[in-house]
């Protein structure tokens, strides 16, 4: 969604921000998964401060993030999905750690995925984008 936006409107820039319910089945803090939330803006992202004790300053993206989020030196950016940890090289981007390369569909998936081929764009259906 943000390369999308970013070809749309390059100058908004996207900050990271995480959601926690209290009475969400999923999305409570009692459970590791957060609902993460895009904030898109034109503002500078080092001036949009979050809280210390879920967020870390990253320097090289000039930016908060959120703790768990590691810098990638292959995309230069933290990576914009919760909990991403390791860059596959054959999609060339950051993919969260229980991910594998499917060459079938050509893409980064949980190892129990049912991959369609080829891979098709989940907003116009259509492959090879």
């Amino acid at each position: 969604l943000s390369k999308h936006i970013g070809e749309v409107q390059p100058t908004l820039k996207m900050s990271h921000f995480v959601v926690e319910y209290e009475n969400h089945p999923v999305f409570k803090s009692s459970n590791s998964t957060k609902s993460p939330v895009r904030i898109f803006t034109d503002q500078p992202l080092a001036e949009i401060t979050l809280p210390d004790e879920q967020y870390k300053f990253c320097d090289k993206c000039g930016m908060h993030v959120p703790k768990e989020v590691t810098h990638c030196v292959k995309c230069k950016c933290c990576p914009p999905i919760n909990r991403a940890t390791k860059h596959c090289n054959k999609c060339e981007r950051c993919v969260r750690d229980h991910y594998v390369h499917c060459g079938v569909c050509e893409g980064c998936r949980p190892m129990t995925h049912h991959c369609k081929s080829p891979s098709v764009c989940h907003r116009c259906q259509q492959p090879g984008h």
